[in-house]
């Protein structure tokens, strides 16, 4: 069976950005590596990657935390 593609989005620029990286580590570790292919994202700084792979990614799992992304602005 072939892996999903996981967007795994941490970081950002809201003052929690430190809880969220380590927040998108523990989500990291969580996902089972034989299911799933994970890339990971900081909206930061990878914001033209996230473009460019978009088309590769069967699904986003959003870890952001604070203003632009838990008020759902991302």
């Amino acid at each position: 069976m072939k892996k999903l593609t996981v967007a795994l989005l941490s970081g950002g620029i809201s003052p929690e950005r430190d809880v969220s990286l380590k927040s998108g580590d523990e989500v990291f570790r969580a996902l089972d590596e034989e299911k799933y292919l994970v890339r990971r994202y900081d909206p930061a700084t990878d914001l033209d990657r996230l473009v460019a792979d978009a088309a590769h990614i069967d699904i986003a799992l959003v870890i952001l935390h604070g203003p632009f992304g838990e008020d759902g602005t991302i």
